[in-house]
């Protein structure tokens, strides 16, 4: 029975707890740069190794696991701050034929490692994944608004921007603990699906006149639409929560300037749900080693 070697990099508590599911499905994980959380490896028969090197983890991986999302900064990899943990020396490193698991690869990146036959697959490209991923973000979104506001999400107007994936779950959980939600969006047919659902609507260039009204406001858009003119109009004692990926959609210096109150949300999964995220990526990443599943979803295609 082949027992294939995974590599595992840096990332968040989601790429620590996958570790231990791995090892019962058959694999042998390696791991350099992961963050290690002794709890939980308490469920694994013995500890999981750790490479001295990013080149010791990769060489003879069939796969490679990097963290969601892959690099925060365009050039090292999302984890701790060793020399090595990098995108261009994680490119030097993977051989031809071996598979990279990741979120949010950056395009550019995923080309030039389809130019070497190397397998690319992206974990938010997977839609079970991402949905489930938007579950985990949806909950962690709301234990981060329960802990830094004062007031209750029962009965309070709670605004969320945008209504892709987690828009729309993070909106339908704050209806059911009795807030009164309201989605912003910009395409009509974001706004009629959610109205069909029985949420209120609100055109997104109405946002500026009518933001003042809410006591949370989630946003999940990652586009500049919490700029000076609806900053100015946001109530004092508001809450926003950043969900977006990136910082683009909020002028921090205006919002400073004006003692907006923001918390910056990002990984939520990996920070309240690792152990289940990481079970479901565990899962796929095993699917795709073994040829259970064609992976077609997640797997990235270049235009040559």
């Amino acid at each position: 029975m082949s027992h294939p070697k995974l590599a595992l990099l840096g990332g968040d508590q989601r790429i620590c707890h996958m570790a231990p599911f791995l090892k019962e499905m058959g694999c042998l994980p390696i791991c350099y740069g992961v963050p290690e959380t002794e709890a939980s490896w308490n469920h694994s028969r013995t500890k999981t190794a750790y490479a001295c090197s990013m080149k010791e983890a990769v060489d003879g991986a069939a796969g490679v696991i990097c963290g969601i999302p892959l690099t925060r900064d365009g050039i090292h990899l999302n984890g701790p701050e060793l020399d090595d943990m990098t995108c261009a020396s994680l490119a030097e490193c993977l051989a031809p034929r071996q598979k990279l698991f990741a979120g949010v690869i950056p395009g550019g990146f995923k080309c030039k490692l389809l130019r070497k036959n190397i397998e690319v697959y992206d974990f938010m490209q997977e839609e079970s994944i991402a949905l489930y991923n938007a579950v985990a973000t949806a909950e962690g979104a709301i234990l981060e608004a329960i802990l830094h506001q004062n007031t209750n999400l029962h009965g309070s107007r709670a605004l969320v921007l945008g209504y892709g994936r987690c828009a729309g779950v993070l909106a339908h959980k704050l209806s059911a603990l009795s807030a009164h939600v309201t989605v912003c969006a910009r395409r009509k047919e974001a706004l009629a699906r959610a109205e069909a659902f029985g949420l209120d609507t609100l055109p997104l260039q109405k946002l500026p006149e009518a933001v003042n009204a809410y006591e949370y406001i989630f946003n999940t858009v990652p586009a500049p639409i919490l700029g000076k003119t609806v900053l100015e109009q946001i109530r004092e004692d508001a809450l926003i929560l950043e969900l977006a990926p990136g910082k683009n959609a909020i002028d921090l210096e205006t919002a400073d300037k004006l003692h907006r109150r923001i918390i910056d949300c990002p990984g939520l999964p990996g920070r309240y749900a690792p152990r289940a995220s990481a079970k479901k990526l565990a899962e796929y990443t095993v699917d795709i080693i073994q040829n259970i599943s064609s992976g077609k979803e997640g797997l990235y295609e270049c235009k040559r």
